[in-house]
């Protein structure tokens, strides 16, 4: 696994003298890229490559995550190749390497868990309707009303609007909820809410955990699930690669141990995901 001159996809970043037990996981035509204290993780772009996205990605993900549980890394985003392994030095890895190594330092001890939370079915317009009895009655009304001609067009309209504010605000609240639950346990936390008050979609909450407080962590995650349960899920992703704190430790937006000083050019965080592990549910 020694530099060579071919065109490359860039993974992430790990220590030049990560153990050898650590690198096992890697597939066996990746390339280490030494640069001083870092080396680049590549592989060489195939001839005829493979159009399909998605076992891509699970590649992608499965090497940054095999790698996250044994030694730091930081992820690089998904697709992002250079015509030699020379670019990979002094395009990448030489601007960037003191910003590089200094987030390397603040995961040494940590990795990303991710917890993704979803309603069950109609659970929260269920309970939007047993708590207001003014939107119980309405839909009551519209239910009963005559859909020929138009019947009722704008208690119907009413309705969804009272509907979807309600539940907006029900969302709003879980998210609370969850991130003051999950909040004791997490070193960083990250949330990404729902886009529409339409779906089943809560939030997704990446959380940057301490190696020895995992298993607090997923605790945490089990029993709010079980207090959730019937009206929510809760899914744990991880332990994994921190796909949404390395940019910010390498722009120097955070500030964990000596992470970076905000000097770093713009570092190209991954959006990708592995498979997830039920936890807390029945």
């Amino acid at each position: 696994m020694t530099a060579a001159g071919s065109a490359s996809h860039l993974y992430g970043v790990v220590w030049a003298d990560a153990a050898d037990g650590a690198l096992a996981g890697l597939p066996g035509d990746a390339v280490l890229v030494p640069y001083q204290r870092l080396a680049a993780i590549t592989r060489p772009t195939p001839a005829k490559p493979d159009r399909r996205l998605r076992p891509q990605l699970l590649g992608y993900t499965a090497t940054l995550d095999s790698l996250a549980r044994h030694t730091p890394v930081l992820p690089v985003r998904f697709g992002t190749t250079f015509a030699t392994t020379d670019d990979v030095i002094t395009e990448f890895l030489a601007p960037g390497h003191d910003a590089y190594a200094s987030a390397l330092t603040s995961l040494a001890t940590r990795n990303q868990f991710t917890v993704r939370a979803r309603y069950r079915g109609d659970a929260p317009v269920r309970e939007v309707l047993a708590e207001q009895p003014a939107t119980r009655a309405l839909h009551q009304r519209v239910r009963h009303a005559p859909r020929s001609k138009g019947a009722d067009q704008a208690a119907r309209v009413r309705l969804g609007e009272q509907v979807a504010q309600a539940v907006g605000a029900k969302r709003s609240a879980d998210i609370d909820t969850l991130t003051q639950w999950l909040r004791p346990y997490q070193v960083l936390g990250s949330v990404s809410p729902a886009r529409s008050v339409e779906g089943d979609r809560i939030a997704d909450v990446a959380c940057l955990v301490e190696r020895a407080r995992a298993a607090e962590f997923e605790a945490a995650v089990a029993e709010l699930g079980a207090h959730w349960r019937g009206r929510a899920r809760l899914r744990l992703l991880g332990p994994m690669a921190p796909y949404d704190f390395a940019a910010g430790l390498v722009n120097g937006e955070y500030t964990l141990d000596e992470a970076g000083d905000g000097r770093a050019p713009r570092w190209p965080v991954s959006s990708g995901r592995p498979a997830a592990k039920p936890v807390g549910e029945g």
